[in-house]
């Protein structure tokens, strides 16, 4: 015998047993216990079935059926599925487009989403001028609402970021055709393996220069690269400049010489690359600053968002923890320094002296420094005076990255590294009434036996090192990526660097 079944009849169906039976499984699972603690919002490639449904389950569905009516520049109805956040607004019908099962009230259905891909209506079902939802694509649907509607990521990140990325365990290029312009370096805590950006990839070096290994990221590009002594892990921020940014890590094994994929976190998803990350002194806080002037702070482990401010009014160019971890420091393209509250982002001061863009900062244990994109590096002591106590001028014209071991300061420069340390002197002074007081001068004092050059000769034609890195401590070293694709790495105090280029040979 044939039963034919009209398409309301059929989804009815599907959507009464996706009600039922996964009503069922979260008593069986005991709800939100059965969603283990700090991941509840983690992107994860594979997630263990203990978690349940997620929105990566059915953002390929959405992206394909639905985004390109309901999208930032085009929201027909007024209902925009761009990111999490907008998807819960509803549109001109002022109906709730998403009820969560765990929300919904007695004789309440999931919500105007549901009832629109399930309606056999010509004027109302979705998606329009397109043949309708296949039962599966329905069944996910309403599988997720009937966990929670559980989100995997940030809710403000673009909804295209939750497609589930298997990233290919095959390098994209199996040899670079020559050397590759190195953004971003980073040392281990042993102080013997370096990891460089490279095509995708992060690179990893052990020293003097032989390829151990090749970590694939999601992004393109690669911005920043910070290194996690606390978990071991590798923190790398990727992306494709101007259309979408990725924040994740995967733990590192010097041992074994290689990744935990099956540990890999994404923390971020945005819609341009993060300029710079920090990872807080004991590992526990990871902060990122972000195109649109927003510093975010959350769990180093997890995607636990701690605190998110829109701090800045223009992108955050560089990030840096203080000594302690109680304040964190962040610089802009809007011109400003800003020292903020690392427990809630609260603005303590503002560094507002500048004359263009503050490429980077970096905190001392005597205050904070600074570098503008004119070439200006100042100092504010203890790191809440709003204007400076000491300057100095005279450095290229363009966005360096400063590095610095808590007691001096990196500057790269053309063909090679600067170092600076900060010193206080006290002198004697008369205030208005004539009475006898003290104050601190400070200044800025370049110490030339400290100082690496890649040649002795001071060539003109030298490079200014895109990136640097610094181990900073006893023994510690010095790396800086060219343009060209070469890496320098100095010890200490030695006076010839060793080189080698950041390129991956033919096998």
């Amino acid at each position: 015998m044939m039963v034919h079944l009209t398409r309301s009849s059929l989804v009815a169906s599907i959507v009464f047993f996706s009600v039922v039976s996964f009503t069922h499984v979260r008593v069986a699972l005991g709800q939100r216990d059965a969603y283990p603690s700090g991941f509840d919002n983690a992107l994860i490639v594979e997630p263990p079935p203990s978690l349940g449904p997620r929105l990566s389950r059915i953002a390929a569905i959405l992206v394909d059926q639905c985004l390109g009516c309901h999208n930032d520049q085009q929201a027909e109805g007024g209902y925009s599925m761009a990111t999490p956040d907008s998807m819960w607004r509803p549109g001109e019908s002022k109906r709730l487009p998403i009820i969560r099962h765990t929300d919904a009230t007695a004789g309440e259905a999931w919500g105007e989403l549901v009832r629109r891909i399930t309606s056999a209506h010509p004027d109302e079902q979705m998606p329009k001028d397109a043949p309708p939802l296949d039962p599966d694509s329905v069944d996910a649907i309403c599988d997720w609402l009937a966990y929670g509607a559980r989100v995997d990521g940030a809710t403000d990140a673009p909804i295209e970021s939750f497609v589930v990325t298997r990233l290919s365990t095959e390098p994209q290029w199996t040899s670079y055709p020559k050397p590759l312009a190195v953004s971003a370096l980073a040392f281990d805590s042993t102080r013997e393996i370096l990891f460089s950006s490279g095509a995708g990839e992060v690179l990893v070096w052990s020293l003097p220069g032989k390829l151990l290994a090749r970590i694939p990221v999601r992004g393109r590009f690669i911005s920043d690269i910070e290194w996690n002594a606390s978990n071991n892990s590798v923190y790398v921020a990727s992306g494709t400049p101007g259309q979408i940014g990725t924040v994740e890590s995967v733990p590192w094994s010097k041992e074994t010489g290689r990744t935990e994929e099956s540990a890999r976190l994404v923390h971020r998803v945005a819609r341009d690359v993060p300029l710079d990350i920090a990872l807080s002194p004991e590992g526990g806080r990871l902060a990122i600053g972000l195109l649109d002037g927003m510093v975010l702070v959350q769990a180093s482990n997890s995607n636990s968002i701690l605190w998110k401010v829109a701090t800045h009014a223009a992108a955050v160019t560089s990030l840096d923890w203080s000594v302690d971890g109680k304040q964190l420091l962040s610089s802009s393209r809007d011109r400003t320094g800003k020292c903020l509250d690392a427990l809630n982002g609260d603005v303590i001061t503002s560094f507002v002296d500048h004359e263009r863009t503050v490429a980077s900062l970096r905190s001392l244990s005597m205050g904070c420094i600074t570098m503008d994109e004119a070439g200006v590096l100042r100092f504010y002591p203890g790191g809440t005076a709003s204007r400076p106590a000491s300057n100095r001028k005279g450095f290229a014209q363009r966005t360096p990255k400063l590095a610095s071991d808590r007691e001096q300061v990196l500057v790269p420069v053309q063909g090679g590294v600067l170092r600076f340390r900060v010193h206080g002197k006290e002198v004697d002074y008369k205030d208005k009434e004539g009475n006898d007081k003290k104050k601190t001068e400070w200044s800025i004092d370049e110490d030339p036996r400290l100082a690496w050059t890649e040649s002795g000769s001071g060539e003109t034609d030298a490079e200014i090192p895109l990136s640097l890195a610094f181990s900073g401590g006893e023994g510690g070293l010095v790396a800086v990526g060219l343009a060209d694709g070469r890496i320098l790495v100095w010890d200490r105090d030695g006076s010839q660097p060793r080189s080698f280029l950041n390129r991956v040979l033919p096998p």
